[in-house]
């Protein structure tokens, strides 16, 4: 049987990131990202960031949303002027994703399932 998750912000389904950018956060990017940044017309972003561990000239970033606006998050760091090298999702609604191919899928287990539906009453 499939499911499908309404990834409405309304449902508040958190959502996991890695994000390698050109350097550290400082401690004010940091609070304009948990507060919210205009990102564009009528559109606010904002999220949690988790931990960020420097390696050679760059930055690995790990950062927590709600919301799921498009490309919000490489939109995010454009507005502090902070360039994006890569982005992956890693964890959604709680499950980590793995060693999950680029487009691929697999079932979920029941346990899983019923944690996912949590997220959709």
């Amino acid at each position: 049987r499939q499911m499908c998750i309404r990834d409405s912000p309304r449902n508040r389904v958190s959502k996991i990131y890695e994000a390698i950018i050109d350097r550290p956060l400082d401690q004010k990017n940091i609070n304009k990202i948990k507060k919210g940044i205009f990102i564009g017309v009528g559109e606010w972003g904002k999220a949690n960031i988790i931990s960020q561990k420097k390696s050679k000239k760059r930055t690995l970033v790990i950062l927590e949303l709600h919301h799921g606006k498009n490309r919000e998050i490489r939109r995010l760091f454009h507005a502090i002027d902070h360039k994006l090298f890569s982005l992956k999702r890693v964890q959604y609604a709680g499950l980590d994703l793995g060693r999950l191919p680029l487009g691929q899928y697999r079932s979920l287990y029941h346990h899983e399932l019923r944690k996912i539906q949590s997220f959709t009453k």
